[in-house]
C-alpha cells in the first residue's frame, strides 16, 4: 500500500464502522422486515375463507308464503346455519400467534442492544489523548459549584446558569 496514510485509512474505516453501528442499520432493517412479514402473515391469515353452510326447510318456506309472508322474511325463519366449514385451522391460529408473539422479543432484542456510548474512539486515534494539556498538572482541581470549559480552565457558575 505505498502512498496510502494507513493511520488516517485506519481512521475512516473506524469512523465509517463506528457511525454504521451508530445508526443501527442492520437491527433497523431486519425490525422492518420482520414487520413487514407481521403484517403480510396478518393479512393472510385474515383473508383465509369461511363457508356457513345453511339448511332450509322447503315445506316452512311454502307455508309461510302461502300465508302472505314475505319471502326473505319466510327463508330468515325457515334457514338456519348447520356448519362453518373452511376458516384458519388449529395449526394456522398457532402458527399466526406464534409469529406474532415473537415479534415483542424481537424488539426487545432490538431495544436493548447496540453500541455503548461511554468508551469513545480507540486511544491511538483519539486526538484528545495525544494533545498537550492546556492546563499544569500541579493545578487544583475545579470547585464543586464550578465547571470547566475547553481549555481546562474553571468558571464558576451561578444559581441561574452559567455565565458566559
Amino acid at each position: 500500500m505505498s502512498g496510502v496514510n494507513v493511520k488516517a485509512f485506519r481512521k475512516y474505516s473506524l469512523v465509517l464502522a463506528e457511525t454504521f453501528d451508530a445508526w443501527r442499520v442492520v437491527p433497523r432493517l431486519v425490525l422492518i422486515l420482520y414487520a413487514l412479514m407481521v403484517v403480510d402473515l396478518y393479512t393472510w391469515f385474515k383473508a383465509i375463507p369461511t363457508i356457513q353452510v345453511t339448511r332450509c326447510d322447503a315445506a316452512l318456506i311454502e307455508i309461510l308464503k302461502t300465508n302472505g309472508m314475505d319471502i326473505d322474511k319466510a327463508t330468515e325463519l325457515a334457514c338456519n346455519t348447520n356448519d362453518v366449514v373452511g376458516g384458519p385451522t388449529s395449526s394456522q391460529s398457532a402458527f399466526v400467534t406464534t409469529i406474532i408473539g415473537l415479534s415483542t422479543g424481537i424488539f426487545g432484542l432490538y431495544a436493548s442492544t447496540g453500541r455503548r456510548w461511554e468508551n469513545g474512539l480507540p486511544s491511538d486515534l483519539d486526538n484528545k489523548n495525544n494533545a498537550k494539556p492546556d492546563r499544569n498538572d500541579d493545578s487544583p482541581p475545579p470547585k464543586p459549584n464550578s465547571t470547566t470549559d475547553d481549555s481546562g480552565n474553571a468558571r464558576v457558575v451561578g444559581d441561574d446558569g452559567p455565565t458566559f
